[in-house]
């Protein structure tokens, strides 16, 4: 029986604007409620 196949999953290094969208994510007391935090 041969092994599944994986997903191909490909990964980059962050960008400045990745920062600042999680900054304005996480900066969301809803969000934040929503985490526990």
């Amino acid at each position: 029986m041969p092994a599944p196949l994986l997903p191909t999953v490909e990964l980059r290094v962050p960008t400045h604007e990745d920062a600042f969208a999680w900054h304005r994510l996480f900066d969301d007391p809803e969000v934040m409620r929503f985490f526990g935090g």
